[in-house]
């Protein structure tokens, strides 16, 4: 009775969801860092037309909404690899 009064119940919830999501979000970083210095396996995985849209986006979006280091390192990350494929590729 006491966790429906004070509607605590959903928010046991709301902290269970948000701590997975940072969880989530911990792990995409570190994959995306593992990724970026090694900069072939970048530039494989970019020759897919929806993966650079998709990439292009998450910079967008981290430059616009993220202010915290990590996002900056790896937002530097990110623009250091494309800028390495397209000197590689001529363009």
């Amino acid at each position: 009775m006491f966790f429906r009064v004070f509607n605590l119940s959903s928010a046991a919830a709301m902290m269970d969801w948000t701590q997975q999501y940072e969880a989530d979000q911990r792990g995409q970083l570190e994959i995306l860092m593992s990724m970026a210095t090694n900069s072939n396996l970048m530039m494989k995985e970019l020759q897919i037309p929806h993966v650079q849209s998709e990439a292009l986006y998450a910079v967008r979006y981290a430059m616009e909404k993220q202010t915290d280091k990590d996002m900056r390192q790896l937002i530097g990350s990110m623009e250091t690899t494309n800028i390495a494929g397209i000197l590689s590729e001529g363009r």
